[in-house]
């Protein structure tokens, strides 16, 4: 029997089976990847996943019928996928949902490593080494990420010492419920960043995202002693380092790109650059104007084993490229937002980001601070984040020339382990620096 269609059935027949795989990185590609161009068994997937997602229930062949009318299948292919689900709807197998799925991301896994190795082995033939090496570490690293998602689960029982003994570690400050970001109303509001979740950073243009996320790598790294990989799709490495070097000496970031700095601040720097080369954690920057969440995924196991990552962060989510493109914006962002949850759950550490929203757009919210725009868009990251803080700049003026002391609000607008509520930060750009200056006040 085809383990393809056993699978579809197990979907067809329990909505539980579909939520499960709504709640975890499952790809259709794990199915019939040996048909190039179309398949069936993959639309029907794809068909099941997106009903489920849509109306939170499993699909009837009438439903069916209608539902693929909305898809870009022409009569032929539609045709076979309306086969495909008759066949398979009244199939029974001993085999359990959990053997299938794990059957079917061996089978996946085992595929990729011999692609790859097929491929790199040709290229050694042709002499092209590193191109070869290259391509045999891909597949590898690709196949570890199918094989790792993450899962976890068990009996509520079996885990009451441990619960037990983490809030001892926590009530005696052995331990804290996560990262702590140098903003304490937000340490406060959601224990801090945790492991596995995903915390997204949204403002307007210019409005503070970037300094944000560097800020709270930087103090994770030098006063948590703390490892952060920082993913930089905006900023190249050199840029992002002057940056840092500024945000560390509290110089002006210009001076240093320009060499104007006095002699007191000559000591000052090279002061902040022995802090820095003596710092127990590590800020290890990747610079690639162009990456999925699966090419971060392959870098992090590429590096594992010289740095385990306690951060990670990715500036900014709305410049990835979804691991299979669909030309929809929504849809593509939402399913880097998928992945990169996906991927914080996988490494059980917290991975923050941004997204960039329009002004003109929270401008017209009744409680800008709040605001929320481009809809389709950021509601499709929202809903995948575990929290969502918004960035407000109150001073535009004193932004837009470029110096000067900004006041921003830093708004916690979702979050599903914590509080809602805000702080105000005063941010010094032309040094990199964000210090709150308390909670925010509702008037």
């Amino acid at each position: 029997m085809n383990i393809d269609h056993e699978f579809l059935s197990k979907l067809i027949q329990s909505e539980t089976n579909l939520n499960g795989l709504a709640n975890v990185n499952f790809k259709e590609t794990y199915l019939d990847y040996d048909t190039v161009g179309f398949s069936g068994v993959r639309a029907l997937y794809n068909l099941l996943s997106d009903f489920y997602l849509k109306y939170r229930k499993v699909i009837t062949g009438e439903q069916l019928e209608t539902f693929i009318k909305t898809k870009p299948y022409n009569e032929s292919q539609t045709k076979d996928i309306l086969l495909l689900f008759e066949s398979v709807k009244g199939i029974q197998t001993d085999k359990s949902f959990d053997f299938l799925v794990d059957t079917l991301k061996n089978n996946y896994a085992t595929h990729l490593v011999h692609v790859n190795l097929d491929k790199g082995v040709d290229l050694l033939l042709q002499n092209k080494i590193g191109t070869a090496l290259q391509r045999i570490k891909e597949g590898i690293y690709s196949a570890e990420e199918v094989l790792q998602e993450f899962s976890d689960e068990g009996s509520v029982k079996d885990s009451i010492l441990t619960r037990a003994k983490l809030y001892s570690d926590i009530k005696h400050k052995i331990k804290t419920p996560g990262l702590h970001t140098g903003f304490p109303t937000f340490d406060v509001l959601t224990g801090g960043l945790k492991p596995g979740e995903l915390v997204v950073v949204m403002s307007g243009s210019s409005e503070g995202k970037s300094t944000y996320l560097l800020n709270v790598a930087t103090h994770t790294q030098l006063n948590l002693n703390k490892n952060v990989l920082f993913v930089s799709l905006e900023l190249p490495k050199s840029q992002l380092e002057r940056r840092y070097d500024s945000l560390v000496s509290g110089l002006i970031c210009n001076k240093l790109r320009d060499g104007t700095l006095d002699l007191g601040e000559e000591q000052i720097y090279k002061q902040a650059l022995a802090k820095i080369h003596g710092a127990q954690g590590t800020l290890y920057i990747i610079d690639r104007p162009i990456m999925s969440p699966q090419m971060v995924a392959s870098k992090i196991i590429e590096l594992e084993s010289k740095i385990k990552f306690d951060l990670i962060v990715v500036d900014y989510l709305s410049l990835m490229q979804a691991d299979k493109p669909t030309g929809v914006g929504w849809q593509d962002i939402s399913n880097v937002a998928l992945a990169l949850r996906a991927l914080a759950r996988n490494l059980k550490v917290p991975l923050l980001t941004a997204m960039q929203v329009k002004q003109e757009s929270m401008k017209q919210q009744s409680n800008p601070k709040y605001g929320m725009t481009d809809i389709a868009l950021s509601f499709a990251v929202i809903f995948h984040s575990d929290t969502v803080l918004t960035l407000k700049t109150v001073n535009q003026e004193i932004l837009n020339y470029g110096f000067g002391t900004c006041e921003l609000t830093a708004s916690v607008s979702k979050c599903r382990d914590g509080s809602r509520g805000g702080y105000i930060i005063s941010a010094c750009f032309d040094r990199m620096k964000l210090i709150e200056q308390g909670p925010l006040v509702e008037k």
